[in-house]
């Protein structure tokens, strides 16, 4: 019988046994006379300057929004705090809160 752990799945796919229908042989690596390739981390050389460059292009772009006097900023706060605004905001959340005490699943 399988313990609660192996229902839900283990974090350590590597280590354990509990998904194969048959007992994996643990090897402590290679032995001397097998030529196979050594398995090495992938590495992520350009993530952290991607997402610097990424994070700078969004920080220009609110900038360019927020600075810009031709949104006229009053204008679209008295839009988006119109009655019709608000009244569907208030039905979202509400149709939110209905689903959520009613436990609909996709």
């Amino acid at each position: 019988m399988r313990s609660g752990r192996d229902r839900i799945g283990c974090r350590r796919r590597s280590a354990c046994v509990c998904h194969h229908p048959f007992p994996v042989p643990r090897t402590s690596g290679p032995g001397p006379g097998d030529d196979l390739p050594r398995i090495v981390p992938h590495r992520n050389a350009g993530r952290l300057p991607a997402a610097a460059v990424a994070l700078s292009l969004f920080a220009l772009l609110v900038d360019s929004v927020a600075r810009n006097p031709a949104f006229q900023w009053g204008v679209v706060g008295g839009y988006f705090t119109s009655a019709a605004v608000l009244d569907g905001l208030l039905l979202t959340l509400w149709l939110t809160g209905v689903v959520m005490v009613l436990g609909f699943r996709h």
